[in-house]
């Protein structure tokens, strides 16, 4: 396991990626497996979930694909070069991450995968990126 689990209270559930291509959900009550999905990379990034659950966001080596939770059927993949930092998600399901190979700030449609914007920067994004909201005054 190289990233931090994701607990998802609604669904009763830890989930974590891991070097042999896996995520898995684990009960919380009794550790047993209650979800998984292969993705056939390693996984150094810790998931994200759409806001209502219905997607997994997961990172893995090179490529970031979209789940659907409860069919496991990709929704879309998309390859970035490396990036070794893990998604945040904002309003509307638009996810948030930086390239390491690339040096940009990327946000994606969570639901379709189309690229909302890009950022370049001079220099990789070796950390994961943090939404805040301030007030407008």
């Amino acid at each position: 396991i190289q990233a931090t689990g994701t607990l998802v209270e609604e669904l009763g559930a830890v989930f974590f990626g891991s070097l042999d291509g896996n995520v898995y959900g684990l009960n919380t009550s009794d550790g047993s497996v209650v979800w998984s999905f292969d993705t056939e990379r390693w996984i150094f990034n810790h998931v994200v979930f759409s806001h209502d659950n219905s997607i997994v966001y997961i990172g893995s080596q090179a490529f970031f694909q979209a789940v659907d939770f409860a069919t496991r059927t990709e929704l879309w993949s998309k390859s970035f070069g490396a990036f070794w930092n893990s998604p945040v998600i904002g309003p509307n399901d638009v996810l948030y991450f930086g390239g390491y190979e690339v040096a940009k700030v990327f946000a994606l449609d969570g639901k379709t995968g189309s690229t909302v914007f890009t950022f370049n920067i001079e220099d990789a994004v070796n950390g994961d990126l943090m939404l805040q909201q301030f007030p407008v005054c």
